[in-house]
């Protein structure tokens, strides 16, 4: 069975919550594939790959053989953790979840979330969690840094955005409880030019525009692990000096 919690609860809240506006606006034509269970034995450890992945369209040649890439890598890395466990007593088997979503869909992008853990053999499961973005209009996937001219300043600026909302966000709010991580973790986590910004989703306007990038962190990189994921939404207006000339028109 796939966990959906936190993962799912962060898709829910916040810029990538925006996904059920996006489809409004431009519906998927096509039905979800059913959801795939692979299991069987190695080096004495049964083992469980569970996959769900969302409706996507036919045209998306590209973006479905990222994803195709993107778990046949999560596969192989999981057997070959399973291989090298060491003996366990239990009976509890080895498993991999894996479910992908359409979290946004504007006139120019499609981004998909992957979700998920990996339970080795009864132990504490491990939160997986990537995104991947497809330009419709080129027809390729799409890096952070292929929507800049000139990436380091627009990560510099992306990060700054990003660490003062986190570092907002380690005091009580009215609506919000400390989050768990100090500013020393906050400011590594957001460091530029370390890769530490790489998944994003647009943020979705109900005209089909983007308003600005939803950045997101896995756990542990600005937070405890008991506070799973974040995410932080970025308006258009920190980046848009640095945004290439062909991706202009795609945010507002």
């Amino acid at each position: 069975m796939l966990l959906r919690s936190p993962l799912l609860a962060l898709l829910m809240a916040g810029g990538v919550a925006l996904c059920p506006i996006a489809m409004a606006a431009s519906p998927v034509r096509v039905s979800a594939e059913a959801p795939k269970r692979e299991s069987g034995e190695l080096a004495g450890h049964t083992y469980v790959i569970d996959l769900a992945i969302a409706p996507l369209e036919p045209g998306w040649m590209a973006l479905r053989q990222s994803l195709d890439r993107y778990i046949a890598t999560q596969r192989a890395n999981f057997l070959e953790k399973v291989k090298h466990a060491a003996p366990s007593p239990l009976p509890t088997p080895w498993k991999l979840s894996l479910e992908f979503s359409v979290a946004a869909r504007t006139e120019r992008f499609v981004s998909v979330v992957a979700f998920g853990d990996i339970e080795p053999g009864g132990a504490s499961p491990s939160a997986i969690i990537d995104s991947l973005t497809y330009d419709a209009k080129t027809g390729q996937m799409i890096t952070l840094s292929d929507l800049f001219t000139d990436f380091a300043p627009a990560e510099a600026a992306l990060a700054s955005s990003a660490r003062a909302q986190l570092l907002a966000k380690l005091k009580p709010g009215k609506h919000h409880r400390p989050l768990a991580s100090d500013a020393a973790t906050v400011r590594s986590g957001t460091e530029a030019g370390k890769g530490r910004l790489r998944m994003f989703v647009p943020i979705v306007h109900k005209d089909s525009s983007a308003r600005g990038l939803s950045l997101i962190f896995p756990s542990r990189q600005v937070a405890a692990d008991t506070a799973g994921p974040q995410n932080v939404d970025v308006p258009t207006a920190v980046f848009a000096r640095w945004l290439k000339p062909e991706y202009r028109d795609a945010f507002h």
